[in-house]
């Protein structure tokens, strides 16, 4: 083992793999290439990737990107939750649609410091 990697260890350092590891697998990844087994004129969903054994049903389950790597040459419609560019336009190329999957946003439930509601001046007197 590197010697100056045991000693960042030592100190509690995450390790920039495992940081990019991390990064990695937010996004289960389906190459344009992949999406040739489906017949022309059908709609691509993450369920219709999981029947197919691309992904995992757990990889279905979260968020999907859709990269350029390959050729497609049969109209599909392919929904996911992101696209590269590449893979965009060889999709559109075919003659085929990207349709996006909206991802939840939820709203911050900490409170800012500025925000914090102030109590009545007559709370808990009785009055």
């Amino acid at each position: 083992m590197d010697t100056a990697l045991a000693v960042a260890r030592q100190r509690g350092e995450v390790q920039k793999d495992r940081r990019l590891v991390q990064v990695a697998r937010s996004n289960a990844i389906i190459n344009v290439g992949d999406l040739e087994m489906f017949d022309a004129g059908t709609q691509v969903a993450p369920e219709q990737l999981v029947e197919r054994h691309l992904m995992s049903p757990t990889e279905g389950r979260g968020l999907v990107k859709v990269l350029g790597d390959g050729e497609v040459d049969r109209a599909l419609t392919v929904r996911a939750h992101k696209f590269s560019a590449s893979a965009r336009v060889k999709i559109e190329a075919a003659g085929g649609t990207v349709e996006i999957i909206p991802t939840k946003v939820y709203e911050k439930t900490k409170r800012r410091k500025d925000e914090k509601t102030k109590t009545p001046v007559n709370q808990g007197t009785g009055e």
